[in-house]
């Protein structure tokens, strides 16, 4: 597994820095308001923003290493308000306009 998603550097993408729940909410508000900037982002860059967004909800996150294999992008544990643990394997898919 590649990155672990939470606290981490900042940097660039689609002009709105990313890397904390706010910046995360300021990119969100950004596509809502250019909704075809997701046409720009390249494949790991919608995997790395799908992680962001989880994160930013207090999910734990982990994105898989880059490959062209048809795996998952990102494994993911979110603990809910009893205290239970779920884990999830998800896949991204980025599909031209």
């Amino acid at each position: 597994m590649e990155k672990i998603y939470g606290k981490r550097k900042r940097r660039t993408l689609t002009g709105v820095n990313v890397g904390d729940s706010k910046d995360t909410s300021e990119l969100i508000k950004y596509l809502k308001n250019h909704p075809k900037e997701l046409y720009t982002l390249k494949p790991r860059q919608l995997e790395e923003l799908i992680a962001e967004i989880l994160s930013s909800y207090g999910w734990q996150v982990r994105l898989t290493p880059a490959s062209k294999d048809g795996g998952y992008d990102l494994y993911a544990i979110v603990n809910n308000k009893t205290g239970l643990s779920t884990s999830w394997i998800i896949e991204c898919k980025k599909y031209s306009q």
